[in-house]
């Protein structure tokens, strides 16, 4: 990894995911809420998963090495806080090819789809990676099996941004199923400005 910090080239706001949401639905969706009654459906054996869990997200973090993926669906929403002054809040997307991402991947069982994701991850540039900027109220749905972090932009002043995230019970998830989030180291330090 170089100890450079990178810069993401490419941030887009709800309006250009609306005129072009074609080009990113594999990777992410936006949405107003998540759904009322999530079904999650039942993949590589996660049973366990229990119902929606509902985690906070003070975000901190301004920049970043790693990157995540979960098995499962989460839905990530920006809150508004209306006493605060915060910063800006960015979801972190590398631009992997819809066929790996809905072809390839689910074919592959859970530890080699990693392997694959590990691979496509050690070859990306900052120019390879897609920041969303986040507005009081929206969500961002990140589908299953796809690479992403979430990133703030704090100035002098300002508080951190507050999010809150929607996913399955990873705690279950991982006394049932032995593994935790797995996380990718990329191959430079990122940041959103």
């Amino acid at each position: 990894m170089s100890s450079k910090i990178q810069t993401v080239s490419k941030i887009i706001t709800i309006h250009e995911y609306l005129d072009h949401a074609e080009e990113y639905q594999h990777l992410f969706e936006i949405c107003l809420q998540p759904p009322d009654n999530i079904t999650w459906q039942i993949h590589d054996e996660f049973v366990f998963a229990g119902t929606a869990f509902l985690g906070d997200l003070n975000l901190h973090e301004q920049e970043t090495e790693n990157i995540e993926i979960h098995p499962f669906p989460e839905w990530v929403i920006k809150i508004f806080q209306p006493n605060k002054k915060p910063g800006k809040a960015y979801a972190i997307f590398p631009l992997l090819p819809k066929k790996f991402i809905q072809n390839t991947l689910p074919r592959k069982n859970f530890s080699t789809r990693i392997q694959k994701i590990q691979e496509k991850i050690n070859s990306l540039t900052a120019d390879e990676i897609v920041a969303v900027e986040y507005q009081d109220g929206v969500c961002i749905k990140v589908p299953e099996n796809v690479p992403h972090y979430f990133l703030s932009v704090v100035e002098k002043g300002e508080d951190v941004p507050y999010l809150q995230v929607f996913e399955p019970r990873i705690d279950f998830i991982k006394s049932h199923m032995g593994f935790d989030t797995p996380y990718f180291q990329l191959p430079f330090k990122l940041k959103v400005k």
